[in-house]
């Protein structure tokens, strides 16, 4: 192209740190430092661009090389100073002392035609070697519940309904719809020992939170239903876990049993993601059930169970 560069009719805003400025008239920004170095620095940028675009255009070609140049308007004239029209156009003018056109046209005479590929096989790979096995807190389970079908569709429900509930105020129960899974949340809402869990405290809170870690030498993922992660300044004075369960137990010793390796496991890796001694995370079980929440405590079934 044979377009000025930099245009200063392109200069319609003015940048500095901390400002933003659409531009007055040349004579007005000229006469202020800071919007005087912003056209400066934009001049700066958009000739950088330009070179960028002409070296790229000129460096591409295998083979042959065509320039298309426009005609120099014989009305340009050279300024006193010596300088002339800034354009790509005149960039190559200038710069190369190439006669203009000069090419040789038979160039694809001395090329062979092309062969086209016959072979269409597949080159079989080989065999994955995982570097690290992957494991879940989930499948910490001691026990696995089969919960498909209405039950589990229902669990999942119940789960994301939790998700939406950030902080409550005391006695507040969040709208929720008229569903299976809304009635099982409004009903533990009305439990105040539930209730207190989403009453609002100075702490962070993580909803459906996803991790990844490598845990005693394998790959652990994981997703907490509710973190709540408490500051002292800058500093961590606790982080609380809370996971949301379903399951149609007797009793809390039967909840305990089934997830307390999967507490353990989540216990771990929460202190290794905030970087903390693992005495300062919580687990704790939400079972809407049971109607109840199940603290650490009531993990230590099997005596080395405790978190």
């Amino acid at each position: 192209p044979d377009r000025q560069i930099p245009d200063p009719n392109n200069f319609q805003v003015a940048r500095g740190e901390g400002w933003l400025l659409q531009v007055p008239g040349k004579w007005a920004y000229e006469k202020f430092p800071e919007t005087r170095e912003a056209f400066q620095s934009w001049s700066e940028a958009q000739k950088y661009e330009a070179l960028c675009l002409w070296y790229v255009a000129l460096t591409r070609a295998k083979r042959g090389l065509y320039v298309f140049l426009p005609e120099e308007p014989a009305s340009r004239k050279v300024k006193p100073s010596g300088e002339t029209f800034a354009s790509p156009a005149n960039l190559i003018r200038q710069s190369t002392g190439i006669p203009i056109p000069e090419s040789e046209p038979n160039w694809t005479s001395g090329l062979n035609g092309r062969v086209p590929v016959t072979d269409n096989s597949i080159p079989e790979l080989p065999k994955g070697i995982p570097q690290r096995s992957r494991s879940t807190p989930a499948s910490q389970k001691s026990v696995f519940a089969s919960s498909g079908g209405g039950g589990q569709r229902i669990g999942n429900e119940v789960h994301r309904l939790f998700e939406t509930v950030g902080w409550l105020k005391k006695d507040e129960i969040p709208s929720l719809p008229y569903s299976a899974a809304g009635k099982i949340v409004e009903d533990a809402f009305k439990v105040p020992q539930i209730h207190q869990i989403f009453e609002k405290r100075e702490a962070d809170l993580y909803r459906e939170q996803a991790f990844e870690l490598i845990h005693n030498g394998k790959w652990m993922s994981g997703v907490v239903d509710r973190l709540h992660v408490f500051r002292d300044g800058n500093e961590i004075t606790n982080v609380e876990v809370i996971d949301f369960k379903t399951d149609r137990v007797n009793t809390r010793k039967e909840l305990c049993v089934r997830y307390a390796g999967q507490m353990i496991a989540y216990q771990s890796a929460i202190a290794k993601v905030f970087k903390i001694d693992v005495g300062l995370v919580t687990c704790r079980l939400l079972s809407t059930h049971l109607a109840e929440v199940i603290n650490p405590g009531d993990f230590a079934t099997q005596g080395e169970l405790e978190l």
